[in-house]
């Protein structure tokens, strides 16, 4: 009977304590389950404090950034236009002086152009001495002018020319101009010399000053067409008022 009672003792004493141990069990898988489960807490303090004047910075502050410069737009090259006279010879362009050309071509607007030919001195051709008058102008101002032009054929040929020739005066500045009339067969016998006069011009003749006092100095140019001139200076004198075909009137 003590046995049985015994063995029941044990038995309810092995039973209370697997009920512990289960509720045990129970307990910490609860908690684990709950502290896993909890939910993530979120900064709610306020950006700006109901305190005037004390700014409150948050927990978790937004990403900044911090701004760029506006870069400028890259230009493609071949879009740029050249610029002439910048002394870069770029596409589109020959040249930029006269010097980045050919013998006898010229720059201009950066493009090598052909030159225009130039007159030649004539070396064998002198002019030796001027022949003045003194036509009284309607102002009734008076300038000394020229009346004749002498030359000399200092070669040993002969030289001729037919063809308009522009006699041109250069005096304090000043240019006068006047042409031969059309056809004007002018030439000269090897070693001889000859004029040309003022009546060989074309009517009205603007007159060819020279000058109005003693001292002026005037440069006469004698142009044969583009191919040949010849040049002359000469300073006025006292004598030459005397010399001219009615001097009196430039006094």
């Amino acid at each position: 009977m003590n046995r049985d009672k015994l063995i029941a003792i044990v038995l309810v004493v092995g039973l209370v304590f697997m009920m512990v141990a289960l509720v045990g069990v129970v307990t910490v898988t609860g908690l684990v389950l709950v502290m896993t489960n909890e939910p993530v807490q979120t900064d709610t303090t306020p950006i700006i404090n109901s305190t005037p004047n004390e700014v409150v910075t948050p927990t978790n502050p937004a990403p900044t950034t911090t701004p760029t410069t506006p870069t400028e737009p890259i230009v493609d090259e071949e879009d740029v236009e050249p610029v002439c006279g910048n002394d870069e010879i770029e596409e589109g362009e020959t040249c930029e002086a006269d010097s980045d050309c050919n013998t006898n071509y010229e720059c201009s607007s950066c493009e090598c152009i052909q030159k225009e030919p130039e007159a030649e001195l004539l070396e064998d051709i002198e002019i030796t001495k001027l022949f003045f008058w003194c036509p009284e102008s309607i102002t009734g101002e008076t300038n000394l002018t020229i009346n004749q032009i002498e030359f000399k054929n200092t070669s040993n040929e002969d030289f001729s020319y037919t063809d308009n020739i522009k006699i041109t005066t250069t005096v304090n500045d000043k240019s006068y101009s006047a042409i031969t009339k059309n056809n004007y067969d002018f030439g000269i016998k090897a070693g001889k010399t000859d004029k040309i006069y003022r009546t060989f011009l074309v009517d009205p003749t603007p007159n060819l000053v020279v000058g109005s006092a003693s001292g002026d100095e005037v440069t006469v140019t004698v142009l044969f067409g583009d191919d040949y001139y010849a040049e002359y200076t000469h300073t006025l004198r006292g004598q030459d008022y005397a010399d001219a075909f009615n001097g009196d009137q430039c006094r």
